[in-house]
């Protein structure tokens, strides 16, 4: 498993670990670190509840998401290339500007789901449910 920590000022942040307390508090944690690199890239958040959590601008290249509850995630500007997103709850996400390039998508719920600008290039959309 990855650890993704983040060091500044005199203390260790291992985001992972954040993530897992939930959403709110993930949300917590951004709002008193808005300029912070979220750098969770090759991590294992499969089924997380991430609901309405704030990733955006966040690096989540390979990452498993895969069953994840990201519905009203933000995931704007979000580096989702190659990322694992099988099954994953994505209605009403915010997906605008995201890289999508080479993702799995396969039967991910997309109702209502922001994809302005969004580069979805090679990324697997068989059996996403859209309605």
């Amino acid at each position: 498993m990855v650890r993704a920590l983040l060091r500044f000022g005199s203390g260790d942040f291992d985001l992972l670990e954040i993530l897992r307390r939930g959403p709110d508090a993930w949300n917590q944690w951004r709002e008193k670190n808005p300029n912070q690199e979220i750098n969770l890239s090759g991590a294992d958040l499969s089924g997380a509840n991430l609901h309405s959590a704030d990733l955006h601008n966040a690096k989540l290249s390979s990452a498993k998401l895969n069953g994840a509850d990201l519905r009203s995630a933000d995931l704007s500007d979000a580096k989702l290339n190659d990322a694992n997103l099988t099954r994953a709850k994505l209605s009403s996400a915010k997906l605008n500007n995201a890289n999508l390039v080479g993702a799995n998508l396969f039967g991910a719920h997309l109702f209502n789901t922001d994809f302005t600008n969004v580069n979805l290039r090679r990324a697997e959309l068989f059996g996403a449910i859209v309605f």
